[in-house]
């Protein structure tokens, strides 16, 4: 019986840690504050954890970007698009979209920028 409880309480502590961490990814994800690197990896695990966030993934998407690290930059938006399009959301995918043809563009990927585009 008690140990019953003991496992019922690690559980409950785990999952509150993971709540947690999500919070502070999300904090982390919008700063400025702090160096790249971390932004990044706290941007990329909120995005992992839901896709459709689309603050986190423009966030991410920009820090990339601006990185020219095009090809992940392409990746972030590429599944952003498919999870919002899924979700029927198509006044909100079209800046994707753009952000995504930009990335196409500065790695010279000149159609797939101009299929984007359209």
């Amino acid at each position: 019986m008690w140990f019953t409880r003991f496992v019922l309480i690690l559980a409950g502590l785990a999952m509150l840690s993971s709540t947690c961490q999500a919070a502070d990814d999300r904090k982390l994800c919008g700063s400025n504050d702090v160096k790249v690197d971390r932004v990044i990896a706290a941007c990329r695990r909120v995005v992992a954890a839901n896709p459709a966030d689309l603050p986190a993934v423009v966030r991410l998407g920009e820090i990339l970007r601006e990185g020219k690290q095009y090809a992940d930059c392409v990746e972030v938006y590429s599944k952003a698009i498919d999870a919002l399009a899924n979700a029927n959301l198509d006044q909100r995918v079209w800046p994707l979209f753009y952000a995504r043809g930009i990335c196409y563009e500065r790695s010279d990927h000149w159609d797939k920028a101009e299929a984007d585009a359209q």
